[in-house]
C-alpha cells in the first residue's frame, strides 16, 4: 500500500467540493466524516454502497483509487486505523508541543 506524506492534492478526491472538505477535514483536523466517507475509510465498501448518495455511489472505483493511492496507508484501510488516526489527531490537539 502507498504511504504518502500529507500533505496531498485534494484535486483529485472524487466528487464534490464538500467531499474535499470532508476528506480534508479528517486527514488534517481529526474531524470524523459521515457515514459514506467512514464506510470508504474503513474499508467497507458494502456499507458505503448503503450510505452513498447517487454521485458518490457511481464514483466508488474513484474513492478506492484516491485513498490506495493517494492518501497515506496509516489513514485508512480498517476501523481500527481510523479509530487510531482519530485518537492521534485528537492526542495532538491535547498537547501543544506536538
Amino acid at each position: 500500500m502507498p504511504n504518502h506524506v500529507l500533505p496531498l492534492d485534494y484535486s483529485k478526491v472524487p466528487g464534490s467540493a464538500l467531499m474535499v472538505d470532508a476528506v480534508k477535514n479528517y486527514l488534517e483536523e481529526g474531524i470524523p466524516p459521515g457515514s459514506f466517507l467512514t464506510a470508504v475509510i474503513c474499508n467497507n465498501f458494502y456499507q458505503a454502497v448503503s450510505s452513498a448518495d447517487d454521485q458518490n455511489r457511481k464514483l466508488l472505483d474513484q474513492w478506492a483509487n484516491f485513498f490506495y493511492n493517494h492518501v497515506q496507508a496509516n489513514a485508512w484501510g480498517s476501523p481500527e486505523i481510523m479509530k487510531d488516526w482519530l485518537d492521534n489527531k485528537e492526542e495532538k490537539d491535547d498537547d501543544p508541543s506536538k
